[in-house]
């Protein structure tokens, strides 16, 4: 997968997805492009930064995007067990990083 700048994103797809196709012949991997917008709106399983039993525990409380983890703040995200004031603090802080 790769994050490209809503600016960027046309030239790197190219005419009918061309660059993206050759890219992807080239290297033998499946390439997924994002714009920072859908990235953004996908939510927390594409934060590599997140374990999964992490984004499992999010999920499983409603919570599914980087804007829910803001939204919510410290005090909610304390609230899910295992979630002590530090980690809470640490997730909060990776959110407000991709947003």
């Amino acid at each position: 997968m790769c994050v490209i700048s809503n600016d960027d994103l046309p030239q790197v797809i190219g005419r009918n997805g061309q660059n993206v196709y050759l890219a992807s012949q080239l290297t033998g991997f499946k390439i997924e492009i994002l714009s920072e917008d859908e990235y953004k709106s996908k939510g927390i399983v594409f934060v590599k930064e997140f374990p999964k039993k992490l984004k499992e525990q999010l999920i499983d409380n409603k919570i599914t995007t980087t804007a829910d983890i803001i939204t919510c703040g410290i005090e909610e995200l304390m609230k899910i067990p295992g979630i002590g004031k530090s980690k809470a603090e640490k997730i909060l802080e990776v959110a407000k990083s991709i947003r």
